[in-house]
């Protein structure tokens, strides 16, 4: 069973810290990115061109992340203190919190067992704060 569900728009995380599986929905955009590297891999793997360590029985997701900041030329000890996959995890929870996503949604998107440990993550912006006033107060 995949855990990339391009039909159904899905992406199963599978045992999480929290020993948890859960289906969390994909964005237009991330649909767009898989289905259009789905066809490429497709493409490449006709070809006999392909990298198992993407897709496939053995896919680590760190590895093309990790190239893709050292191509966007991110500095070595900066990349260390990153810890890519979950940095992307963090900004992603930051984002939705300021973009107005409930807490309670972003702390289901994110897995966490508590909306206390979702806050923990989110790095609330004042212009965020500022925009909440005055969406609310005018």
């Amino acid at each position: 069973m995949s855990d990339v569900d391009l039909i159904g728009a899905t992406i199963t995380v599978r045992d999480p810290k929290n020993k948890r599986d859960r289906v969390v929905a994909m964005s237009t955009r991330v649909h767009e990115i898989l289905t259009g590297r789905r066809q490429e891999w497709e493409a490449e793997h006709q070809a006999g061109r392909v990298d198992v360590r993407v897709y496939g029985s053995k896919a680590d997701i760190c590895k093309p992340v990790k190239k893709v900041m050292k191509a966007a030329h991110i500095d070595q000890e900066r990349r260390d203190f990153l810890h890519p996959v979950h940095s992307l995890r963090d900004t992603g929870i930051t984002n939705m919190v300021n973009a107005g996503a409930p807490l309670a949604v972003v702390q289901e998107i994110a897995g966490h067992a508590s909306v206390e440990m979702t806050r923990r993550y989110a790095d609330v912006q004042p212009e965020s704060v500022r925009a909440a006033i005055k969406t609310v107060f005018g």
